[in-house]
């Protein structure tokens, strides 16, 4: 069997918008990348098209999330119908800059990830068939729990290569790709996943689902709410997917007169015309009845029954082979959560890989973070939608509890709670979801004491409008944080010309700390000093260094690439308005005439998924040493 000549560092087996992220991500922070994919062609439906909140975060750090907002049809509302109330979910409470669901076709977002793609030189390999894996730190430990215990051992050190054998569907060839990781986005009938042996715990729901993508029109003077939740018997969820396209689901129920038969799972073609007739009659008398607001339903697009499952994998890797999307974990498609959290999945893995390997992480600290801090977002989203699956569209004793008693008592309370409505679809488009309380070694113990509300190591950072002292240009402090690519620590604090400030911490520190610790704050953390007093810092970034050992000489990392020495610099930014400062919990008096107190010396230092690493009150650079020295050790090593 031929060898491809070159090693890569990761090989992406499945293209689907949780591939296409994990190589845009790779891409992005340097990587050597191949994706492949076995089919031929794309699927030319959309079994996915909600894009919560949180994805459109990442996707604003990928440099796609504008070309998703000018295509994706915005939701700002969720319409919860039952048979005598309605709850109103909205959008415009939770605490992000995109307020709403984002409706977009798989096809679409794929076709703009693909073009992304591109724009670093690389496409999908397609008609690529994974055959089998080789890894020899693991090979013959292929039972079971055996398995996962060696991951622990070979994922820890980062170094060892995996031999994939591929073919090529078209000409039947078969070749060997050599690369440092692998990663399996190839769906919930994974290859990958087989091939590690790693069983898929679970089971599918006992009821079939109708689906049907259809145009509709409105009645005059009318529009339609974007999404809409139909209680009662049966539940009907209806999806506004572009300006004159809706998405249908309900359940199948007996006497509805859809037709079984051995083909009815993929409705394609004249021979299942009947079947597609008969959904199409099925859900225009559910949906017609229950919307006034609708004219008709016409011109189908597709109708398909489909079986939802709930399944997830024991670990998310085993040796340098990681698991991500629906090859790790599959829920029901209720709340939207599959596809933002297979692209979450993505971006939390490739910037450790990044880490690892364009920085010297420490790799037995870094990859297997991936599965403590991964495995029990997937277990808990599961519980989640199952939850919701079950008290709205499964029906059955708890389902007819929630639907007919409680959520009428609820009601009122819901529309008319702001914090009730915030809490609520905050966890719906994810912006809630943490790594707090996971046995990840990146999340360190609180230095200080912190007001409640302030976001703990684990937790996402909110992002706020900030102005550049350096340029005077509006920012907000995603585009602050690196673009994702380093460490940021934000510095809150004033007085940054005295002893005690900013610069006199940093200034105390070079010259107590020796080199070997020093290139840590430099060449792996971007540093930010965050003001709410305009006049009490200077308004162009600090260079602060000790002399040419550390302005001026190159080194090399623990992967042998060289980087250039750089001083510590120090950027400031003026939170204007306050809003960063209140999103971390940072409590601000107001002082004389009106200005802002003087904000109170803290540091938070933010991942580059977005996410608190560490934090402390003060001017404890020291302690940040200590936590950085563990996660990037001794070039010298």
């Amino acid at each position: 069997m031929p060898d491809d000549k070159s090693t890569i560092t990761v090989l992406i087996c499945g293209a689907g918008p949780v591939g296409l992220a994990a190589a845009i991500e790779c891409l992005r922070h340097g990587l050597r990348v191949r994706i492949i994919d076995k089919e031929l062609t794309r699927d030319p439906h959309s079994k996915a098209f909600g894009i919560h909140a949180l994805s459109m975060e990442k996707f604003l750090a990928m440099g796609i999330a504008p070309a998703v907002l000018e295509q994706a049809n915005c939701v700002g509302r969720v319409d919860i119908l039952g048979r005598l109330t309605t709850v109103v979910e909205d959008f415009s409470y939770i605490p992000s800059r995109f307020k709403g669901t984002f409706m977009l076709s798989q096809r679409k977002l794929e076709d703009i990830m693909e073009a992304k793609l591109r724009s670093y030189g690389a496409e999908v390999e397609r008609g690529v068939e994974l055959l089998d894996l080789i890894q020899p730190e693991v090979q013959g430990e292929k039972d079971g729990e055996t398995a996962q215990e060696a991951s622990l051992v070979s994922s820890s050190s980062g170094n060892s290569h995996t031999v994939a054998s591929v073919r090529d569907v078209k000409t039947g060839q078969d070749r060997r790709i050599t690369s440092k990781y692998v990663i399996g986005s190839d769906g919930s009938h994974s290859r990958v996943r087989k091939l590690l042996q790693i069983p898929f715990n679970g089971a599918p729901y006992e009821e079939d689902f109708l689906l049907l993508d259809t145009h509709f029109t409105l009645k005059p003077g009318m529009s339609f709410g974007g999404i809409k939740v139909l209680l009662g018997e049966p539940f009907v969820a209806i999806f506004q997917l572009a300006p004159d396209i809706l998405r249908v689901v309900t359940r199948r129920c007996d006497g509805d007169g859809i037709p079984h038969g051995s083909n009815d799972k993929s409705i394609k073609g004249v021979e299942n015309a009947d079947v597609e007739a008969a959904i199409a009659h099925r859900m225009k008398a559910l949906v017609l009845a229950r919307c006034p607001e609708l004219a008709s339903l016409h011109t189908v697009t597709w109708a398909s029954i489909f079986r939802v499952h709930r399944r997830v994998v024991p670990r998310y890797s085993v040796g340098n082979v990681f698991l991500a999307g629906d090859a790790a974990h599959i829920h029901s498609p209720f709340g939207g959560q599959g596809l933002n959290t297979g692209v979450h999945d993505a971006v939390n893995l490739a910037w450790k890989f990044g880490v690892v390997e364009r920085l010297g992480g420490n790799a037995s600290v870094f990859l297997p973070s991936y599965h403590d801090e991964r495995h029990p977002v997937g277990e808990e989203t599961l519980a989640w939608t199952d939850n919701l699956t079950t008290f709205t569209a499964v029906g059955g004793l708890m389902g007819n509890l929630v639907q007919n008693v409680l959520f009428p008592l609820a009601s009122p309370l819901l529309n008319c709670s702001p914090w009730l409505t915030e809490k609520i679809t905050t966890r719906m488009s994810m912006l809630s979801l943490t790594y707090r309380g996971t046995s990840s070694a990146l999340l360190s113990s609180s230095s200080g004491s912190f007001t409640v509300g302030s976001p703990q190591p684990g937790d996402r950072a909110r992002d706020g409008p900030l102005i550049s002292l350096s340029s005077g240009a509006a920012t907000g402090l995603l585009e602050v944080m690196s673009g994702g690519l380093r460490h940021t620590l934000l510095l809150f604090g004033e007085e940054s010309g005295g002893e005690k400030g900013v610069e006199g911490a940093v200034r105390a520190l070079l010259g107590n700390k020796g080199e070997e610790r020093l290139w840590r704050l430099r060449d792996v953390v971007a540093l930010v000093h965050i003001s709410r007093r305009f006049h009490s810092v200077p308004k162009t970034a600090v260079a602060l260094g000790t002399g040419s050992s550390i302005g001026s000489s190159s080194v090399s990392n623990s992967n042998g690439n060289s980087s250039s020495r750089k001083e510590l610099v120090i950027t400031p930014m003026y939170d204007e308005i306050g809003r960063v400062t209140q999103a971390f919990g940072i409590e601000v008096s107001t002082g004389r005439k009106g200005n802002p107190a003087p904000l109170p010396p803290c540091l938070f230092l933010i991942r580059p998924d977005g996410y608190v690493g560490w934090r402390a009150m003060g001017w404890d650079l020291d302690g940040l040493l200590h936590y950085l020295e563990m996660l990037f050790p001794d070039r010298r090593s």
